[in-house]
């Protein structure tokens, strides 16, 4: 069976998850945990809202989709200093964010009923914000730094 553009979106939004969960774990106590912890949980109704709304009885195409509920992190964390497997980590996540992002424009790119463009369309927005506050980070997140 030939995946279609989206459940290889699924797939990538379930490692994508597990990816910031494993994260978490590398910070445990420092307060960034909590965030990636969150944004793994994010994904993993990312995955359950597409799959719903791809099943046979979904709403129609001119139904408006499910609402995310906007989830955007007010206050992002900003450290001083991160351990070696800590940045580490983090690179690991902007990398596996680019897959995830590189695969959401895919599926953008075909022609899927509106309902679902729209979920995958805020979804995209949402990664790619991700992406930019890891990016941010006091310290350059850059695979290509890294390498």
């Amino acid at each position: 069976m030939r995946a279609t553009p989206i459940l290889t979106v699924i797939q990538v939004t379930d490692r994508s998850s597990r990816a910031y969960a494993a994260a978490a774990e590398g910070f445990r106590s420092d307060p960034l945990a909590v965030s990636l912890r969150e944004i793994a949980d994010r994904r993993l109704q990312f995955a359950a809202v597409l799959r719903a709304a791809t099943q046979p009885g979904s709403p129609p195409a001119n139904t408006p989709a499910p609402r995310l509920h906007g989830h955007r992190h007010r206050d992002w964390y900003t450290a001083h200093e991160f351990s070696a497997v800590q940045r580490t980590l983090l690179v690991n996540l902007v990398r596996s964010e680019d897959s995830v992002l590189f695969r959401y424009s895919l599926a953008l790119a075909h022609d899927l009923p509106h309902s679902v463009l729209h979920i995958l369309a805020e979804q995209f927005a949402e990664v790619g914000d991700n992406q930019d506050r890891i990016r941010a980070l006091p310290f350059p997140v850059n695979p290509d730094e890294t390498a």
